[in-house]
């Protein structure tokens, strides 16, 4: 009978300790991963993200505003090689005088 109470309490006290490894060894070191995660590496993600976003909408900007201006320029350099100096030059004189 005391044997049998014996064993029981040894494995009670097993089985307790091995609870206590697993939960200090396993799940205590998931747990703290995870809330490192959610905590810190999350909202550092997030404001990296968002930078990242303005970044790409800004460098989206800047593309839009090359082409305007490089068409632009174009257009201007077709009306200036479409422009007959000569003409400008008499129109000049005539009114010179």
């Amino acid at each position: 009978m005391i044997l049998a109470m014996f064993r029981a309490l040894a494995q009670e006290l097993l089985a307790l300790f091995g609870f206590l490894c697993f939960l200090f060894y396993i799940l205590l070191p998931v747990l703290i991963f995870v809330l490192r995660s959610v905590a810190i590496d999350m909202p550092c993600e997030w404001r990296k993200w968002q930078l990242h976003r303005a970044q790409q909408h800004e460098l989206r900007r800047l593309r839009r505003r090359i082409e305007i201006l490089t068409r632009r320029k174009q257009a201007v350099g077709k009306l200036l090689k479409n422009i007959d100096y000569e003409g400008v030059l008499i129109l000049i004189a005539i009114i010179s005088c």
